[in-house]
């Protein structure tokens, strides 16, 4: 007579033995798919134009673009994006954003953990120097000698700034390079002698000098 106790003992080890193996391989494929923790930008370009590429430097929690001297800078970008495998960013890569130091851009993780990284744009444009190289009279001559202002009348502007803080354009200028920039003093019905001050923008930077006489 067949010994029907043992035989049911052996069929409840051996299922205990078939779940203990089925949770042992489990556990091993679970480890296996650990959802991966990499949440770093591996590269951020951007175009200036349809030839050319800048590539922006990652430092820490920075992405420093450093934006090309003579070229204006833009109000906004489109950057190409790639971040570590199966990790996500926001804004999205090849999302037009502000071209500012407030932008920010979020990467998560796989296993959903999550850095911030802080745009910063920095201007190469080296810094240029102006002087006035003869008195101003109204009507008469307006020369300015320097060095790297930006060669471009749509680039580079010139104001006189009265003690109100009045700003009068000079223009048109009828010679511009980069160590020298020529106009005309406005006349009479335009501007009053006495103290003003010279502003000079070129590109991204500014500078004010004076103040200086107008005569007569």
């Amino acid at each position: 007579m067949p010994d029907y106790k043992f035989a049911k003992s052996s069929m409840m080890s051996c299922t205990l033995f078939v779940l203990v193996l089925l949770l042992t391989i489990a556990s091993a494929c679970k480890k296996e798919y650990t959802d991966f923790p990499y949440h770093n930008i591996e590269q951020f370009e951007v175009s200036i134009d349809e030839k050319s590429n800048i590539d922006a430097v990652i430092n820490g929690d920075s992405i420093v673009l450093y934006w090309p001297p003579f070229i204006t800078m833009p109000d906004s970008i489109t950057p190409q994006i790639k971040v570590s495998e199966r990790a996500t960013i926001l804004p999205a890569s090849g999302k037009k954003v502000a071209f500012s130091d407030k932008t920010t851009y979020t990467v998560t993780a796989q296993d959903g953990n999550s850095k911030v990284y802080h745009l910063k744009r920095l201007n190469n444009q080296p810094l240029f120097s102006f002087e006035l190289a003869r008195t101003m009279v109204r009507g008469g001559p307006f020369l300015l000698s320097g060095s790297y202002l930006v060669a471009d009348t749509s680039k580079t502007k010139v104001y006189l700034v009265d003690k109100a803080k009045k700003e009068i354009r000079i223009n048109p200028i009828a010679l511009l390079t980069t160590a020298r920039l020529n106009a005309v003093v406005p006349a009479a019905s335009v501007i009053d002698t006495g103290s003003y001050q010279i502003k000079v923008i070129t590109g991204a930077r500014t500078q004010i000098k004076g103040p200086f006489k107008i005569l007569r």
